[in-house]
């Protein structure tokens, strides 16, 4: 069976997660939270297949969904996490950025503000706009931090913590070669 029946091509995937997935977690006794300030105590990272079932998932489940669809479909694609650099509460924001012809996209459907598939000439620009919408969206929650971090990582194990999480991507930021820093101004 088909698990994206009728889901060919990035268009009818934001399409149906714009219909069917709304940003929400869920915690190891696989509750659906509600109550942002106890989110990351017991929260877990869902499977795609759970994304699915729960119609929920933070940026970071929705990535883990979204990097499951572009495998199957042989699709270039990279998956990032920008944050403050070591903030209390580490204000980040997991993505994917793809590439169709000669153009690059990010696929955002979490970040509410963006939502949708943006269109660039190059990897680059992709990731100049977003680093440069979340500079602007931290300096609306005032982060004391001026240190941002922007770092690919890899496939995450569904059902891990979110310790775990940040250890991942900031042990995978410590060991990119070409890690960005971008100081905002």
């Amino acid at each position: 069976m088909n698990k994206y029946k009728n889901i060919n091509n990035p268009e009818q995937l934001f399409k149906f997660m714009k219909e069917n997935i709304k940003y929400g977690w869920v915690t190891n006794k696989r509750v659906v939270a509600n109550d942002k300030n106890d989110m990351w105590k017991e929260y877990i990272l869902l499977s795609p297949s759970e994304v699915l079932s729960y119609g929920i998932g933070t940026c970071t489940d929705q990535v883990e969904y979204q990097r499951d669809f572009f495998e199957t479909h042989n699709y270039l694609f990279y998956t990032y996490f920008i944050q403050v650099k070591r903030q209390k509460d580490w204000p980040g924001h997991a993505f994917l950025i793809y590439k169709s012809g000669n153009k690059w996209y990010w696929f955002e459907h979490a970040w509410e503000a963006y939502q949708g598939i943006h269109e660039f000439n190059t990897k680059e620009e992709v990731l100049d706009y977003v680093t440069q919408s979340f500079i602007k969206h931290c300096s609306v929650l005032k982060c004391e931090n001026n240190d941002f971090y922007l770092s690919s990582y890899d496939k995450l194990i569904p059902g891990i913590n979110h310790s775990d999480i940040q250890k991942a991507v900031y042990n995978n930021m410590r060991n990119e070669i070409n890690e960005r820093k971008v100081v905002y101004n």
